[in-house]
């Protein structure tokens, strides 16, 4: 579930393993290359910890 904190959208997934954890970020990277907006994010091991916000809001 995802919580708001600061005009910012910050979720934490738990992954099988590392691996797992990387191949959701080549996706995700991915995903954000398209569509210009880059998270911030973080990953130790199995986590990936990830906080959204946006330049674009009122458009």
């Amino acid at each position: 579930m995802w919580r708001e904190k600061n005009n910012t959208l910050i979720q934490d997934f738990t992954f099988k393993d590392f691996n797992e954890a990387w191949s959701f970020m080549e996706q995700v990277a991915q995903l954000a290359k398209e569509m210009n907006h880059h998270p911030s994010w973080s990953n130790t091991y199995n986590k990936v910890s990830v906080q959204l916000t946006t330049h674009d809001e009122g458009i």
